[in-house]
């Protein structure tokens, strides 16, 4: 359960691609949505936020939605 404890202590002191994919969040339900649902799933959630990189894909998978 590293992925838990990885992404709890990136959200008390987040880097600035959180606040991209904040924004990105604003403009698409569809990724809003996906974030929200993967708060169960603190591992995949980890993944998508390792990273400003790893954030940058997540975001792109979903444009044009």
């Amino acid at each position: 359960m590293l992925g838990a404890y990885d992404w709890n202590n990136f959200m008390t002191a987040p880097e600035p691609h959180l606040f991209a994919l904040v924004g990105a969040m604003s403009e698409s339900p569809a990724l809003a949505n996906d974030f929200t649902e993967n708060f169960d799933f603190p591992d995949r959630q980890w993944e998508h936020l390792v990273s400003p990189e790893a954030t940058e894909a997540y975001i792109g998978r979903f444009s044009g939605q």
